[in-house]
């Protein structure tokens, strides 16, 4: 689907009803929103004291939007985890401007773990850190650049910003 949108003049990317995904998807996503390989994660697991690092790679994907033009991204509060991740990762970088409401803050990917055989738990088992910012959004939720009541149309506020660009 990203290659439809290559050569579009902006991009609105709506992730207000998006409760989280792949991280290997934000990866992806993210490549066809860079000119170069740019690392965008890093996920830390204390138990194994391992790091592992996510990155936009758009070198052999063909024909991508690119580094260049606008990107706004919406938000709600109901936005959570990857999607946060995509957010997160673009705005650290200046590459795209958020539109919405605070998102969950869900930024620790989360395991479930058996309690007994009525109960199970979603415990965090890693810590994503931005290696822009060198931290992230958990509990916080990502803010946007322009925040607006959830009753406000956010797709009619960002087509507002693109055509008031020069």
């Amino acid at each position: 689907m990203m290659k439809h949108v290559a050569n579009t003049e902006a991009l609105i990317i709506d992730l207000r009803f998006n409760n989280g995904g792949s991280s290997k998807t934000v990866a992806l996503v993210a490549s066809h929103l860079f000119n170069k390989e740019t690392p965008l994660s890093q996920t830390y697991q204390p138990s194994t004291d391992e790091a592992t690092l996510s990155s936009a790679d758009p070198t052999s994907l063909g024909p991508v939007f690119g580094g260049e033009k606008p990107i706004y991204i919406l938000t709600s509060e109901r936005t959570f985890s990857a999607g946060e991740a995509l957010a997160y990762d673009l705005q650290s970088y200046n590459r795209a401007k958020v539109i919405g409401q605070i998102t969950g803050g869900g930024a620790h990917p989360v395991r479930p773990f058996t309690i007994d055989d009525h109960t199970t738990m979603q415990i965090p088992f890693e810590k994503a850190i931005n290696p822009n910012t060198g931290i992230n959004w958990e509990g916080v939720g990502v803010k946007p650049d322009y925040e607006i009541p959830r009753d406000v149309d956010g797709l009619a506020f960002a087509r507002a910003l693109i055509e008031n660009k020069p």
